[in-house]
Formats: structure tokens, sequence, C-alpha cells
């Protein structure tokens, strides 16, 4: 299902080149949420909550086993556009887990799988030293 609220419609009038890059922005966009339910496991979310133009929810999961939560904020402008997105989340174990899962999927499927192998060989260190800074940083606390 395509939600009016990500992208603006196309319509006849519109010229060729704006139908095709809303068309390419749809793809991808339609593409990137594959990828990310595709790293997020036991996904639940709350209701939105919404005031005036702003739009909230949280939810929570699992990646690669490793517990997530989330607050995603976004504003939308007169037709519905988002204008502005803000996604907050805890702890760093879950973040940097997400980090080192879901850039490489992108980058295997928008660059090739070479390039997604050589994004995950990049990102493992990154997510191991979060993690073991978020275990380690307490006892020096």
């Amino acid at each position: 299902m395509q939600s009016p609220i990500c992208w603006r419609p196309t319509s006849s009038s519109t010229p060729r080149s704006h139908r095709e890059y809303g068309s390419r922005a749809r793809t991808r966009s339609q593409h990137l949420h594959r990828d990310i339910f595709a790293v997020l496991e036991d996904l639940d979310t709350t209701e939105p909550l919404s005031l005036g133009d702003t739009r909230s929810f949280t939810f929570s999961a699992h990646v690669r086993g490793v517990e997530l939560e989330a607050v995603v904020l976004a504003r939308f402008n007169e037709q519905g556009q988002i204008v502005e997105l803000k996604i907050l989340g805890r702890p760093l174990p879950g973040l940097a887990t997400l980090f080192t899962a879901l850039p490489p999927r992108v980058s295997a499927r928008r660059r090739g799988r070479l390039t997604g192998a050589l994004v995950a060989f990049l990102t493992r260190p990154f997510g191991f030293v979060l993690r073991t800074a978020d275990r380690l940083t307490p006892r020096f606390l």
C-alpha cells in the first residue's frame, strides 16, 4: 500500500521530469522500507500521537537479537509531505547493531554485493566498539 503521507502523487499536468523523479523516489522509499523491516524483528508500535502538523509514535524491536527502542517525530507541510523527521533511539547496543545491519543491506541493494560486503566490513568494528563502550563505561563512573 502506498501512503500519501510519504510523497505527493503526480498528475498528468506535472512535467515529465517531475513525474519520473516522483516514481524513482517512491520506489527508493519502498525499497528502503523493505530493508528496514527486514532487519527489525519482533516489531511493536504504539498508536500515533498528533498535535497540529506534528505526528509521533514509538516502537520497540530487536535487531539481531539486541533490543532497540525508538521515538519517531515527523512534521508535515500543508500537502501532507514530510518536512522534518527525527528518530531517537536507545539503547546504544541496539543502535550499534542497527548500524551494522542496515547500511550493508542498503548498499548491497543499491550498489551491488561487493559494496555491501565492504560496508559490512567497515561498520562491524564500529558496532563492536559502541557495544563494548556501553558495557564498560558504567565501571568508570
